[in-house]
């Protein structure tokens, strides 16, 4: 019988730190892998990686404790047409997720201070836990998205 791992809670004073990275390669696909629902596999976007961070519109963090072990990851793009900030994936290891949103909240603020370098009107982020995004001050947009198969 496989034992059940208990979650850990990050100690207040000792929070994983954004480092902005250039290399999808350096993520550790298991994180990748844990994205659910996503709609590309996890072998195409790291043979795409590199075209995708090649933009100046692509932010990328991987999220590092105190041991410098890589335990997630941040993506956001930015569209220079119409300003926005959009985001596409947070992922954390088991070991860090937790049902009060903390790493969650600890993304949103740090791509909201970025706005003094970066300067965009909105984040956006599309997800299926909207209920979660709602706790961090999101609000559902009046996009709606659509889709054909």
């Amino acid at each position: 019988m496989a034992k059940k791992r208990k979650k850990r809670q990050q100690e207040p004073d000792r929070p994983l730190k954004f480092i902005r990275i250039f290399d999808f390669n350096l993520i550790p696909p298991s994180l990748v892998d844990q994205v659910k629902p996503k709609e590309y596999e996890t072998e195409r976007l790291f043979q795409l990686g590199p075209h995708l961070v090649s933009s100046p519109f692509t932010l990328l963090f991987v999220l590092a404790d105190k041991d410098h072990v890589i335990q997630g990851f941040l993506w956001a793009m930015l569209n220079a047409l119409d300003q926005n900030l959009y985001g596409q994936v947070l992922s954390v290891s088991r070991e860090y997720q937790d049902l009060k949103g903390t790493l969650l909240k600890q993304a949103v603020n740090h791509l909201v201070s970025l706005k003094k370098q970066i300067p965009f009107r909105k984040l956006y982020w599309i997800t299926t836990r909207s209920e979660a995004f709602e706790k961090h001050g999101f609000k559902k947009s009046d996009r709606i998205m659509m889709e054909v198969a």
